[in-house]
């Protein structure tokens, strides 16, 4: 393999991207994002070439699915032409334009185009929905039956069959329903609460993909008892763990060990918002406008014990006021959103974990941007055992990019 050589390294050293092997110059330039690779193809005829080749736009797609949390298996990469898999790259930023265009002008923001599903079945009907993040596979539940929609293969108005199908045993309705990313397989994690003579949590994966998809069960389902008809309830779930809610405490259990604990706890309040997210339990309180980080206590097996073993509540970490960028304090939150596909479990510097508040000034709704970080130490890079802390972020600032204005958190 011939080697980059250098001209003059008293000046700036100059590579020859001639010298240098297609398939290495297809990886580098697979690193670049979308934009900047249509930008290539001004520079040289051979910057032109290579910024035409297949493999690059799969490379620049698949990390754009890394970073935005899309499940890669939405795309059918090797049957994908050249013009598909640029407009699959670029579609997040001509959206995003879109948008802004249109808010801009006040005007209200219509769909480019309008897909139907309509179920087979007489009478049957959507009560959840789930996207598998990537905008292609959809879960669905129908009283108690569970299942998968391939959207890909969908014209504008279709009456199509689903692609897997499960009735969840035991129950009588279905409460609640989540996706996530596997850790340990491309699997998707489907997170079902269910409703019957009991409430349970059901765990599911699933590779949409294969030639004959199934919903398999992950761990035995957790079994909580209902309260004089007041059902638990799932507050939030990550890759590894779901934490519930009882009239009178918390439950968390880690199903990938199949282990639990619980706590007493004030109820939630509706507006509230919880995340699991380095071994912390973060709490966004709506109307004290401020967030909580609470480490996540240990677990015990549940083949030892029959019912969550009871701990003191944990002990709050940290506490921040929820501010604007120009660190005014935000009166009174609606509600967060954010990305939470693959729970962001472990973030970093370069990937927190991005939510979305909306509060409420006067008669206008407020959208402000904000990035979980990990808290570092003054002289070292590494991560600090003391949990994250919040940052709010300008507005327009890409996802990935708005920590670089910190220096240190205020303590």
């Amino acid at each position: 393999m011939e080697s980059v050589r250098v001209e003059d390294e008293t000046n700036f050293p100059v590579g020859r991207f001639s010298a240098l092997p297609a398939e290495i110059l297809i990886a580098i330039v697979g690193f670049l994002s979308p934009y900047d690779i249509l930008a290539l193809r001004t520079v040289s005829k051979l910057m032109s070439s290579v910024a035409r080749e297949r493999g690059v736009w799969i490379e620049a797609l698949r990390y754009l699915c890394i970073q935005y949390d899309i499940y890669p298996s939405s795309f059918r990469f090797p049957e994908m032409s050249l013009d598909e898999l640029e407009h699959a790259a670029t579609a997040w930023r001509r959206f995003s334009a879109h948008l802004r265009s249109e808010f801009s002008l006040h005007r209200q923001v219509w769909p480019h185009s309008i897909q139907n599903l309509e179920p087979r079945d007489m009478g049957e009907e959507f009560e959840n929905m789930r996207f598998i993040p990537g905008g292609r596979f959809l879960v669905t539940t129908d009283k108690t039956t569970l299942k998968l929609w391939d959207l890909g293969n969908l014209t504008n108005f279709s009456t199509g069959d689903a692609i897997a199908s499960l009735e969840i045993a035991g129950a009588t309705g279905v409460k609640s329903l989540r996706t996530r990313a596997s850790h340990s397989s491309p699997d998707a994690l489907v997170i079902v609460s269910t409703t019957g003579s009991d409430f349970r949590v059901h765990v599911f994966t699933i590779f949409p993909v294969a030639p004959n998809p199934e919903f398999t069960p992950y761990a035995s389902p957790l079994i909580l008892s209902t309260f004089d008809d007041h059902f638990p309830f799932v507050l939030g779930a990550n890759s590894s763990h779901v934490i519930l809610e009882t009239p009178s405490s918390r439950v968390l259990w880690d199903f990938i060990h199949d282990a639990w604990v619980g706590w007493p706890h004030e109820p939630t309040r509706l507006d509230d918002t919880v995340y699991l997210c380095n071994n912390n339990i973060v709490t966004i309180h709506a109307d004290e406008a401020q967030l909580y980080v609470t480490p996540l206590p240990g677990v015990f097996p549940r083949s030892v014990f029959a019912l969550p073993p009871k701990l003191n509540s944990p002990d709050l970490s940290q506490r921040y006021p929820l501010c604007r960028f120009n660190q005014s304090v935000l009166n009174w939150c609606l509600s967060g959103m954010t990305l939470v596909f693959h729970g962001r479990e472990n973030i970093t510097v370069d990937k927190p974990l991005h939510i979305d508040i909306l509060s409420r000034e006067y008669d206008k709704v407020v959208i402000t941007h904000h990035a979980l970080v990990p808290n570092t130490s003054s002289n070292t890079n590494e991560s600090d055992t003391s949990g994250p802390y919040m940052l709010p972020t300008p507005r327009g600032e890409p996802h990935g990019r708005c920590i670089y204005f910190v220096a240190h958190p205020a303590r």
